[in-house]
């Protein structure tokens, strides 16, 4: 545990790498919680902290870059399905200033003059390019590393390694040249989860990762429960959606029923 100036504290992990590294995590925030180690140290766990995780990653090829900065255009409501509004936007109801949108950075347009790793360093070697959803300022690093900044504050292990694996299944299929992504123009507006197949993760793992083999299923629904928990369940998203948040809700669950079905067909 060090100290973080934004928050205060965090918990740092070192390298881990496969099931002993998903070992590691369960093993010491269990221990965490089961030893009283945050309320012991008069510490708290709130809407102001955020779940960073750390991917090792090779994109250094220009494309995969492209690839990545278009799909979080494309599909970052989906991904804010999973995540406390807070992550998302501010009090203001303007995008959080430290996990701000891809949407709000880059136009597809911007995204399709990024052609060159010359390019690329010079836009990332800026340390204020780090706060938003990804984190690509490790770009010019011998050792590259993905930050994904997005997911809330948590000590319980199951919802991080859940998050975890989530991208290890979305990197592999960006890393592709044959990953199909839709053009979403040049509108550099927040969009939320409202219901559409971009916006719905289940959706996006399915037609976008290739989930769909049956032992897939259980992974799956582990995701739709982290939705209904988080988005169609919360009071908070419902505050800043209104209405639109009633009709999402319904959209996804009556996808979600015919994807799993497809799933296990």
């Amino acid at each position: 545990m060090v100290y973080d100036g934004s928050c205060g504290w965090e918990v740092v992990t070192p390298i881990l790498k496969g099931e002993p590294g998903f070992q590691t995590v369960q093993k010491y925030l269990n221990k965490i919680s089961v030893d009283g180690v945050l309320e012991k140290l008069n510490l708290d766990v709130n809407h102001s902290t955020g779940t960073h995780i750390h991917l090792g990653w090779d994109f250094r090829d220009p494309h995969i870059v492209q690839r990545l900065l278009k799909f979080m255009r494309a599909y970052e409501p989906s991904l804010f399905s999973l995540v406390p509004p807070r992550r998302v936007l501010g009090p203001d109801g303007r995008p959080n200033e430290y996990c701000a949108a891809i949407q709000t950075r880059f136009s597809t347009e911007e995204i399709d003059e990024l052609g060159t790793k010359r390019e690329l360093k010079s836009i990332f070697r800026d340390y204020d390019e780090r706060y938003h959803t990804v984190n690509l300022t490790k770009y010019a690093d011998p050792v590259q590393v993905l930050e994904v900044r997005l997911h809330g504050g948590t000590v319980e292990a199951e919802k991080i390694l859940l998050w975890i694996s989530l991208w290890m299944c979305l990197l592999p299929r960006l890393s592709s040249e044959h990953a199909s992504i839709p053009d979403t123009g040049n509108n550099k507006d927040i969009l939320l989860p409202n219901g559409d197949e971009n916006s719905d993760i289940i959706s996006v793992l399915v037609n976008f990762a290739g989930l769909s083999a049956t032992e897939e299923v259980p992974f799956l629904d582990k995701i739709y429960r982290r939705r209904e928990q988080v988005f169609c369940s919360n009071s908070y998203w419902l505050e800043k959606m209104g209405k639109n948040h009633e009709q999402a809700v319904k959209m996804f669950r009556d996808r979600a029923k015919g994807l799993l079905q497809e799933t296990t067909s």
